[in-house]
């Protein structure tokens, strides 16, 4: 059974109201069902009780256990909720995409892009690009080669804004892309 970090310590707690017996709703049911059939099995054998004391006692049984199968439902449920309320409000502090970077579009575009600087890392502290300076001329064509993860897409996907470098600026004709439309960088 695949539990939530947040909801383990709740159902902990639940379980030693039940007697530290078992962990699970549907087995300490089961559990008590069948201590106390046998049980009852037994002494309606020997003739201590009636069939009919026996379904008195078993509705007696179920009244007492029944509020402790109610409250920890509802606890159950309560925990659930509080972490559906946490990942709710992690989800309204994403900032959309668009919103990351700036409104500006180029009119006239040639097409010189620059590094300035530039870092770039996908996992802290290990950096993938290192102080990278370029400067890729209008109408210039380049060949980047390299072995295999050594940062040539990466180069690319920074260029089209997919990316932010740690460190250092890109520009596209002088003008910084995280200052650019996103939708107009990409198109």
């Amino acid at each position: 059974k695949i539990v939530p970090e947040e909801m383990k310590h709740g159902n902990k707690t639940l379980d030693n109201l039940k007697g530290e017996i078992i962990f699970d709703d549907v087995d300490f049911e089961y559990l008590k069902d069948k201590l106390i059939l046998k049980n009852i099995n037994l002494k309606i054998k020997s003739g201590e009780i009636t069939p009919g004391q026996f379904v008195m006692f078993f509705g007696y049984i179920n009244l007492a256990f029944g509020p402790f199968k109610f409250f920890s439902g509802i606890y159950r449920r309560y925990k659930r909720s509080v972490v559906a309320v946490k990942r709710f409000l992690k989800l309204r502090k994403i900032v959309p995409e668009e919103m990351k970077h700036g409104n500006k579009t180029l009119d006239n575009l040639k097409g010189e892009i620059i590094f300035d600087d530039v870092d770039f890392e996908y996992l802290k502290d290990k950096l993938i690009l290192k102080n990278i300076n370029l400067k890729i001329k209008s109408g210039e064509t380049v060949a980047l080669v390299g072995k295999s993860g050594v940062g040539k897409t990466t180069l690319a996907e920074l260029i089209m804004g997919y990316y932010k470098p740690k460190e250092g600026r890109i520009f596209l004709d002088g003008s910084d892309i995280s200052k650019l439309q996103l939708r107009w960088l990409r198109n």
